[in-house]
C-alpha cells in the first residue's frame, strides 16, 4: 500500500536506527477493504525514550509517553507511534491499571479489540496478520481477538465499538463475539457518558446503522444506553446525520424524557436543539399542503426543515409536493423571517411604535407576509399597519 509522505518518513527513520515499525490500526484495515485510509498510526519496537531520541531533531507532543505514546510532526502532520505494549489488569471496565512494553508485535496485536483492528503492515515484512483479520474482512467478520468475554471485560466500550464497526463496515458480529457481548454488557454502566454518545455517534451515521441498532436491542445493550429508542427498518431511508437518526429514534419520547435522556448522554447544546426541535415538531406538526403551510413551516423550523420532510418521509407520508413548495418559495425569495421583512424596527419606532411593541408588531407583520408574501413591501407593510389599527 502507498504511505503518505510523513508516515513514510516516521516508519523509515524508525527502521534506520534498528527498530521495528508497522502501521496499525483504521487506515490499514480500510486500505484492505479498498477505502481511502483515515488517520494513520504506527507502532514500534522502539521505548518511548527512544522514540524520543531517534525524533529528538523533530518537533514532537508527549500525548501519553506513559502508555507508549508519541505523536510525532512530520512535515507538519501529526503521526501517533506506540511501542509495542502489554496490558495490565483491567479494574474499570475501560483502562489498564497499567502498560508493560515489549518488543514483541504478536504480544501487541494479541492486546487489541477485533482481529480486522489486529493486523500490521510494512513494506518489508508485508501484511502480519496473527489472527485471521484479513479473512474475516473478506467475510464481512467483526470477531474479538481470541477470548470475547475477556476482551469485553477489559473494556466494556469494545462492546459499543462492536455494533459501530458492524453499522460502518456493513459487517455481522461473529457468534460467539455476540454471545460474549449479552454475557458483559453490564460493564456499559460503568463508562462515562460522553463515551457512549461518541460510539452512538459514529454509529448511526452508518452505511448499516439499522442493523447494528437490531443488534443491540435484542442483545439488550440499547436498554442500557438508551432505553426510549424506537427503532425501525425506516431509520435507513434518513439522511446519514447524527442528529436527524437521532431525533428518529427519539420521536415518540415526551418533551422532558427526552431533554433528560439528551442531557445524560451529554450531547452539545446544538445536537440538544437539533434533536428536541426535530422531536417536537414530529410530535406537533402534520404534513403541510399548500404554499402558506409550507411557508409557516419553513419559517418555524429553519435549517431543520428538509431533516423534518425526511422524518415524515421515512413514517411513509408523500412530501414531495411539499418540497415542491418549498422550492417556488426560495426561488421567489420569500420572505421567511423578521429580518427579512421590507420594514424593520428602525421604521416601525419612527411610526412611533416603542418597546415591546415593536417586536409584537414585527410578529403580526411575519404572520401576514407568511399568508400573502406579495405583501412584503414597505408602503404596504405601513398600510396594513393602518387597516389593523
Amino acid at each position: 500500500m502507498n504511505y503518505p509522505k510523513h508516515i513514510r518518513f516516521v516508519i523509515e527513520r524508525l527502521r534506520a536506527h534498528g527498530f521495528e515499525a508497522y502501521l496499525v490500526g483504521g487506515a490499514l484495515r480500510d486500505a484492505l477493504l479498498s477505502r481511502e485510509p483515515g488517520d494513520f498510526d504506527v507502532t514500534t519496537s522502539a521505548l518511548p525514550t527512544e522514540m524520543q531520541a531517534v525524533f529528538a531533531d523533530q518537533r514532537v507532543i508527549e500525548t501519553g509517553l506513559k502508555h507508549g505514546t508519541l505523536t510525532v510532526l512530520a512535515d507538519g502532520c501529526p503521526v501517533e507511534v506506540t511501542t509495542y505494549r502489554i496490558d495490565g489488569e483491567y479494574r474499570d471496565a475501560r483502562h489498564p491499571e497499567s502498560v508493560r512494553f515489549t518488543r514483541s508485535l504478536g504480544e501487541d496485536l494479541a492486546r487489541r479489540d477485533f482481529t480486522v483492528n489486529a493486523m500490521a503492515y510494512s513494506e518489508e515484512s508485508g501484511l502480519v496478520d496473527l489472527f485471521g483479520g484479513k479473512e474475516d474482512l473478506e467475510r464481512g467478520i467483526i470477531r474479538a481477538v481470541g477470548d470475547p468475554e475477556r476482551r469485553f471485560s477489559e473494556d466494556a466500550l469494545r462492546i459499543l465499538r462492536a455494533f459501530r464497526f458492524s453499522s460502518k463496515l456493513g459487517f455481522v458480529i461473529e457468534p460467539k463475539t455476540l454471545a460474549a457481548i449479552e454475557t458483559c454488557k453490564g460493564g456499559l454502566l460503568k463508562i462515562s457518558a460522553e463515551r457512549i454518545a461518541s460510539e452512538l455517534d459514529g454509529l448511526l451515521v452508518g452505511q448499516n446503522a439499522y442493523g447494528a441498532l437490531s443488534l443491540m436491542a435484542d442483545s439488550g445493550v440499547l436498554a442500557l444506553v438508551m432505553p426510549e429508542a424506537a427503532v425501525e427498518g425506516a431509520l435507513s431511508a434518513l439522511p446519514r446525520e447524527f442528529a436527524v437518526r437521532l431525533a428518529y429514534l427519539l420521536r415518540n419520547v415526551d418533551k422532558e424524557a427526552l431533554s433528560a435522556r439528551l442531557h445524560a448522554l451529554k450531547l452539545s447544546n446544538t445536537v440538544i436543539r437539533q434533536v428536541t426541535e426535530l422531536v417536537l415538531l414530529s410530535q406537533s406538526e402534520s404534513l403541510p399542503m399548500h404554499e402558506p403551510e409550507v411557508r409557516r413551516l419553513m419559517a418555524k423550523s429553519g435549517v431543520l426543515f428538509e431533516p423534518f420532510l425526511a422524518m415524515l418521509e421515512a413514517n411513509g407520508l408523500k412530501v414531495e409536493p411539499a418540497r415542491q413548495a418549498a422550492a417556488r418559495i426560495r426561488a421567489r425569495g420569500d420572505c421567511l423571517s423578521v429580518s427579512h421583512l421590507a420594514l424593520g424596527g428602525a421604521d416601525l419606532m419612527v411610526l412611533g411604535y416603542k418597546g415591546k411593541a415593536v417586536g409584537a408588531t414585527l410578529g403580526l407583520l411575519l404572520n401576514a407576509v407568511l399568508d400573502d408574501p406579495t405583501l412584503n413591501e414597505k408602503e404596504k407593510l405601513i398600510q396594513y399597519l393602518k387597516q389593523e389599527n
